[in-house]
C-alpha cells in the first residue's frame, strides 16, 4: 500500500470533497503512515479540504445555474 499511494499520491483521493471524508482519510492514517508517506498523506487530505471549500463556495452561488448554462451553451455552440 505505501507504494501505491507514494506512487499516486491524489489518485483516489481528489474525488473527495468534504470535511467529514478528509476526517475519516486523516483518522485512518494516523496510526498507518509511515515517514516516508507522510508529507504525500498530509497533502492528500489538504486537497480533500480544499475541495470540500470549493464546493462550499460555488454551493452559495446564486447565479450558478445561469454560468452552468452558459459554459453548456458556449461548449455546444463555440461561435457563441
Amino acid at each position: 500500500m505505501g507504494l501505491w499511494i507514494s506512487d499516486h499520491p491524489l489518485y483516489q483521493f481528489h474525488r473527495f470533497n468534504s470535511d467529514e471524508k478528509a476526517n475519516e482519510i486523516e483518522e485512518f492514517f494516523a496510526s498507518r503512515t509511515k515517514p516516508s508517506i507522510a508529507r504525500t498523506v498530509k497533502q492528500s487530505i489538504e486537497r480533500v479540504r480544499n475541495n470540500a471549500k470549493w464546493v462550499k463556495s460555488i454551493g452559495s452561488e446564486q447565479s450558478l445555474g445561469d454560468i452552468v448554462k452558459e459554459l453548456a451553451d458556449k461548449k455546444l455552440h463555440p461561435s457563441l
